[in-house]
């Protein structure tokens, strides 16, 4: 990671965060994978803010270092770690309990639904991480920011951009996919 790549990091990380909490507000099976899928984005978020603050070296997680340090803390940060590093699989864990716990006779549609829901997030995931898609998304970021004028805060604004556009399209991208894929998986269960 370098320079302010640490904006789009904490953004896209906050964003799948929310989603997470969303998916535990509606319960089921699926809310302790949820839960642990929801610390991993936080987590994500709360390094890449880390690193900003020391590439940008305003110092304003400062007072956090405290908290940081308690034990209750280092075990939360612990779990959180591994929650973002086995997200993917979590995903699909929810998935599976997200059929599990449908009603007997909505199982084949739902693992039909849930199953297409995680192909198309991964499938989008993977289309917008390519090189062809990232340059798209740069030029036009750059291109934005040509307009910006370099002065005061704007500056920082304007250097955040790019980062902040892969992000954006990121989740775009991933929660496109999802709901392209699942609408998919329906249409077909419909069919089946």
């Amino acid at each position: 990671m370098s320079g302010l790549d640490g904006v789009g990091i904490a953004l896209r990380s906050l964003a799948f965060a929310e989603r997470r909490a969303v998916g535990v507000k509606n319960g089921g099976l699926q809310t302790p994978s949820e839960v642990l899928r929801g610390a991993g984005n936080l987590s994500n978020a709360y390094n890449a803010i880390k690193d900003l603050d020391k590439t940008v070296g305003k110092g304003y997680l400062e007072p956090l270092k405290a908290i940081e340090s308690s034990k209750i803390a280092k075990n939360i940060g612990t779990v959180s770690k591994w929650a973002a590093e086995i997200s993917n699989p979590l995903t699909v864990a929810s998935a599976a309990l997200r059929v599990m716990d449908a009603p007997s006779d909505k199982k084949f549609e739902t693992a039909i639904k849930e199953g297409s829901g995680v192909s198309g997030m991964f499938l989008a995931e993977h289309l917008i991480k390519t090189k062809s898609a990232e340059t798209v998304i740069e030029n036009a970021a750059i291109a934005v920011a040509k307009l910006i004028p370099n002065e005061g805060k704007l500056k920082y604004v304007k250097m955040a951009l790019v980062p902040v556009a892969k992000a954006v399209a990121f989740v775009a991208a991933s929660l496109a996919g999802s709901y392209l894929g699942k609408k998919a998986g329906t249409e077909i269960a419909g069919h089946a």
